[in-house]
């Protein structure tokens, strides 16, 4: 029983290292002046959806005129 347990654990380390590079990511895709259609395309999500998740991870990054 302790093997799915520690598989478990294992696992949710992986994928919050994994969101903390994704966030990353797109903070520097905003600040590289991506468009969050483009970054919610790539996710599989709509713009709307990107820009909720990550706007606060980037804001401040770029101009309000490089903002949709």
């Amino acid at each position: 029983m302790t093997r799915p347990l520690h598989t478990v654990g294992t696992l949710s380390r992986s994928l919050k290292d994994l969101e903390a590079h994704l966030d990353d990511t797109v903070a520097s895709a905003r600040a590289s002046g991506v468009s969050w259609d483009k970054i919610g395309r790539a996710v599989g999500i709509t713009r709307q959806g990107a820009q909720r998740r990550w706007e606060a991870l980037s804001a401040g990054a770029y101009p309000d005129s490089a903002r949709e």
